[in-house]
């Protein structure tokens, strides 16, 4: 398992209080076994969409899903952070209970400043802001080095579900938003349930 997710699932509730952020029109504990959306996103298709924008870097497969950082390249490069990097997490979960808790705890990581007070992000979290999949969550503006807010930081971080698939897809630069590549995971997701109806 790669680091990032040995992080994530060992966030206790005094770091990620999930309880702050619950929502009982998503906590339902039935069992999907197996999740519909297994396999619906590959190391190929993450290549793909990065083109010439980017390289991928750091995968990880998971038993079920997949960690992979993507580096800018080519222009990209230049508009980003120096040091800057997307992190794309797909993790596939056995009930939607699971996935939400996944899902929330995603939220509490943040390699752009990793000291923060629990109950603080819980404040700057946008519940449903309905940017991406069947259930998401957004961040609030992020504060630049000089103190000013970023313009379009809320869209650095998206976190999403579809179904019990949990998603993140950040930008170490606060400034860079994607949304799009998050619309793009959801769309690969949504596909698998048509698949699997036919």
């Amino acid at each position: 398992m790669p680091p990032l997710c040995e992080e994530v699932m060992a966030y206790d509730s005094s770091r990620a209080p999930v309880e702050l952020l619950k929502h009982d029109e998503v906590m339902n504990g039935e069992l999907v076994i197996p999740n519909a959306h297994e396999g619906g996103i590959t190391l190929d298709m993450v290549k793909k969409w990065g083109g010439r924008s980017f390289r991928v870097e750091g995968v990880g497969h998971l038993r079920n899903g997949m960690h992979a950082v993507l580096t800018p390249s080519g222009s990209i490069a230049k508009t980003m952070e120096q040091g800057a990097c997307v992190e794309i997490l797909v993790a596939h979960a056995r009930s939607r209970k699971e996935a939400m808790e996944l899902l929330l705890k995603l939220r509490f990581y943040d390699p752009r400043n990793t000291e923060r007070d629990p109950k603080d992000v819980a404040a700057s979290t946008v519940i449903k802001p309905g940017k991406v999949g069947d259930f998401d969550l957004g961040c609030g503006p992020v504060l630049g080095p000089d103190g000013a807010l970023v313009k379009g930081s809320e869209q650095s971080a998206v976190y999403f579900l579809r179904g019990n698939t949990a998603v993140m897809v950040l930008s170490i630069d606060p400034g860079y938003s994607v949304l799009g590549m998050a619309r793009k995971l959801d769309a690969a997701l949504l596909s698998c349930i048509g698949a699997s109806a036919s």
